[in-house]
């Protein structure tokens, strides 16, 4: 649910295309990218395994903390996306004059 969540920002984000033309917000999307395919991979890799392997690792809780890592870098990326954003936003209305 994470990731379909994550994917739904990207849909929005790509409907604001005047603004996606900043590089700091090129650059926070390609490293939203590379954090969200990073746990796509990871979890691919990890539901091949066995199950009687996946069973052991999950007892022993470390491919959870893994996980659990990924997604708050995920979060994380995605909170970047979002202010790069807002400020392109703030400063885009900032500059463009009040119509009344």
């Amino acid at each position: 649910m994470e990731v379909l969540r994550h994917v739904g920002r990207w849909e929005q984000g790509t409907k604001i295309s005047d603004m996606l033309s900043s590089a700091p917000i090129h650059k926070a999307i390609v490293h939203l990218y590379v954090k969200v395919l990073g746990f796509l991979i990871s979890s691919t890799r990890w539901l091949k395994k066995a199950a009687p392997k996946r069973f052991g690792a999950s007892i022993i809780g470390l491919k959870a903390d893994k996980f659990a890592e990924k997604l708050k870098q995920m979060r994380g990326a995605s909170d970047v996306v979002d202010k790069e954003i807002q400020v392109r936003g703030m400063r885009r209305f900032a500059l463009e004059p009040a119509v009344y």
